[in-house]
């Protein structure tokens, strides 16, 4: 009778440690999946630079280069809360090269994507947001010097809508 008490004691000890790892592979097979990495997301090359502007001055476009190597393209998708399209070319020069070189770097995979910069989470007011594309999936540009320079092309493009 006691080595049958030590047994079921014993069992469900066993039981226990048997659940409790159960459990855990279990909810690390339901998280992991969803989990995004990184890495993958900001390899080889994009194709062209997305930007986008929430709220205030709303305007959606998106830069590619063209065949000559001094002019950009953009083609505005959405300008103030209309969907619309709009070509146009940006020529490079000395006020604008340095935008030029760094989207060029970028789309080459050339400079780091991530960064630290995080979009403000207030319920009213303007937010810029600047993707590079690649096959129909953008990546966000977080790195915040390189967001700096890239939010340039903004004012370039509406200059040239005026």
């Amino acid at each position: 009778m006691n080595f049958d008490l030590h047994l079921k004691i014993y069992s469900r000890k066993a039981n226990n440690k048997m659940k409790t790892r159960l459990m855990t592979l279990l909810w690390l097979m339901l998280i992991l999946p969803g989990c995004k990495n990184d890495a993958d997301s900001i390899t080889g090359t994009f194709s062209s630079m997305h930007f986008v502007r929430q709220g205030g001055g709303a305007i959606d476009f998106k830069v590619s280069p063209t065949t000559n190597s001094n002019q950009w393209q953009a083609i505005v998708s959405r300008y103030n809360y209309r969907d619309t399209t709009i070509n146009v070319l940006i020529d490079s020069n000395a006020d604008t090269s340095p935008c030029f070189i760094a989207l060029a770097k970028a789309l080459n995979n050339g400079v780091e994507l991530s960064g630290n910069f995080q979009q403000p989470t207030l319920p009213t007011g303007t937010w810029a947001f600047v993707y590079l594309s690649s096959n129909g999936k953008d990546t966000e540009v977080t790195n915040t010097g390189l967001r700096t320079t890239l939010l340039q092309f903004e004012q370039l493009v509406r200059n040239k809508i005026k």
